[in-house]
């Protein structure tokens, strides 16, 4: 048995060699992408250390279960998603517990940016028009709706959440991903989108990174946390990202995305409570409260955001622990709070 695209497919992984700069979701990958899942084998990506990844890519090697295996400089190969040291056994690469030196001491070039990730769930109306999600996503970013969309990099179909409604509507897949870009001045947004479809509706995540020069500034974050919350979102957080331009994966450790801005919707405090989701908020930010938590629009329809510190300050925490604390307040209900370890 063989993968078209592949150079070496085993009972166990089809493996494809690409030296390329920059590697897409372009149609060969794509194609052995879905021979592979279709063969039930796993499908792994081999490349030089100098090689990224569009955001797209690599996030559809996460979602399917891909593999990135990047040759070290040391001739030892890697998972360039983890840095865990990986080992050929014949069939598939296992992984170590070890992360490989070379992507941990990897060159992290001087840049950055805001990655957006956010969810909404949509009715199941015919009137429902998706890809609207993304579209706000990327205005946050760069002020404009992106150029192109496409289920292939690079995207070349004019951006239009008509078109891509169409495109899924008659769609059986539980999931579908598209992608979508633009260009502004020297710099390019890059988005994907999921698209899923539960039993209650239709469900609209998008992660989309742009290159920014400084981290945001309050009115930044207060514009992404309107904007969020007239859109319906279930949770939508802005990130800062140093080392790397977020439209790109590169196969070295360049930090965590740091949070600078989350919202969660009337579904995600429902468990809580407005009041009980407010006052947990403003006891992580203690002092700055008042400047930094707020919810936004009518009781029993209002959204919960909340301004991390882009500075350290020994006021709060550092800003993933605030995050992952309210995020695990959210999640849990007051039954499970209240019942016995």
């Amino acid at each position: 048995m063989s993968v078209l695209g592949c150079d070496v497919t085993t009972s166990a992984a089809g493996v494809m060699l690409n030296d390329a700069a920059i590697v897409h979701h372009n149609t060969w990958i794509a194609r052995a992408m879905d021979q592979c899942a279709t063969s039930g084998l796993r499908f792994v990506l081999v490349t030089p250390p100098t090689t990224r990844l569009t955001l797209g890519l690599s996030r559809l090697l996460e979602l399917t279960g891909g593999l990135w295996v990047v040759s070290g400089a040391d001739g030892l190969p890697y998972n360039g998603l983890n840095g865990a040291m990986l080992q050929w056994d014949g069939e598939d690469y296992k992984e170590a517990q070890e992360i490989s030196v070379a992507f941990q001491e990897g060159i992290r070039p001087s840049a950055g940016g805001v990655v957006i990730s956010a969810e909404t769930l949509y009715p199941a109306r015919r009137s429902t028009v998706v890809g609207t999600l993304t579209e706000t996503a990327a205005r946050v970013l760069t002020g404009e709706a992106p150029q192109a969309w496409g289920v292939q990099e690079p995207v070349s179909q004019p951006w239009s959440p008509q078109a891509i409604t169409e495109r899924y509507r008659n769609d059986p897949s539980p999931i579908n991903v598209m992608h979508a870009a633009s260009t502004v001045g020297s710099d390019h947004l890059v988005a994907v989108t999921q698209i899923e479809r539960p039993k209650r509706g239709v469900v609209e995540r998008v992660t989309a990174g742009f290159r920014t020069a400084e981290p945001w500034g309050g009115e930044e974050r207060v514009r992404f946390a309107h904007l969020m919350h007239q859109h319906g979102v279930r949770w939508a957080v802005g990130q800062h990202v140093l080392g790397f331009d977020p439209a790109y994966r590169v196969p070295h450790y360049a930090g965590i995305p740091v949070p600078s801005v989350a919202v969660f919707g009337p579904e995600a405090l429902s468990s809580r409570g407005e009041g009980e989701a407010l006052n947990f908020a403003r006891g992580l930010a203690g002092a700055e409260a008042d400047d930094c938590v707020e919810l936004i629009g009518n009781p029993g329809k209002a959204s919960l955001a909340i301004q991390f510190q882009n500075q350290p300050s020994s006021a709060r925490e550092h800003p993933v622990l605030e995050y992952n604390r309210i995020t695990d307040f959210l999640a849990h209900s007051q039954t499970r709070r209240d019942s016995p370890d």
